[in-house]
């Protein structure tokens, strides 16, 4: 169950009895489980700006960037200890490369690439295209962008300016980055404005929304609020968007 804080701080998430929904996945990122989701990794996941009020005013005028949210589903591939895994948002796979987790993380090249780095490393991205979430940005076939570089052995996220050198080393394709400095404001208002946009893949498209991480990995510690790995992260969903997933 995710917690609901409203913006006065009161947790109304027994209240409400408010549970996050799961779509249900598609059948091409259906896989063989091999175990659960590995621990020395975090999980992908946001919270949106309605419930920081706090947070956003304590690290007000903090220099981020902003990348554009994908509509898609959550995949993580990750060397450890010379070993290749991948896994998908709940649990790692076995590996079956007629799974579009494996397929596409073999058309990226992306295991010999990890390996190249020569440390243990958690790359995560969004697999978007054919047969998963609607196909939103009309691709033909499946690709994925990354939205996170992860050391393993230090447990936390590479910096901005890391994570786009490593990247752009590599030729790992990363999700549309919109700004990258812009100064935290706590007008939850305007980071909503921000999220209301198209999207860079597709202009014809409205954007799911966009991400908000400091330059430099800011640590928030364990709280009542959902960071991953501990690090100031979130979301703005484009209220347009929402409404057309209504219809």
């Amino acid at each position: 169950m995710r917690k609901i804080i409203l913006s006065n701080g009161l947790d109304v998430t027994e209240i409400l009895k408010i549970l996050k929904y799961e779509p249900p996945i598609p059948a091409c990122l259906e896989g063989e489980m091999k175990g659960p989701f590995p621990s020395f990794l975090p999980k992908s996941d946001e919270t949106r700006c309605q419930n920081l009020q706090p947070i956003l005013t304590k690290f007000k005028g903090t220099l981020c960037y902003y990348s554009e949210k994908l509509d898609g589903s959550s995949m993580t591939s990750l060397v450890n200890n010379k070993i290749f895994g991948m896994a998908s948002r709940g649990m790692e796979l076995v590996e079956n490369y007629s799974n579009s987790f494996w397929k596409v993380s073999k058309q990226l090249e992306l295991e010999n690439k990890l390996r190249s780095l020569n440390v243990n490393i958690g790359c995560q991205l969004e697999i978007i295209g054919e047969g998963i979430q609607g196909n939103k940005y009309k691709l033909k076939g499946q690709t994925a962008y990354c939205f996170n570089l992860f050391n393993i052995d230090k447990y936390e996220y590479f910096s901005y300016k890391d994570f786009i050198e490593i990247t752009k080393k590599l030729d790992i394709p990363i999700v549309p980055i919109i700004c990258d400095n812009f100064e935290l404001v706590d007008d939850i208002p305007t980071l909503v404005k921000l999220a209301s946009r198209k999207s860079l893949l597709n202009p014809s498209v409205e954007a799911e929304g966009i991400v908000i991480r400091p330059l430099e990995v800011v640590k928030v510690g364990r709280s009542e609020f959902d960071f991953a790995g501990n690090r100031l992260s979130f979301k703005s969903i484009n209220p347009i968007f929402l409404l057309k997933e209504k219809d």
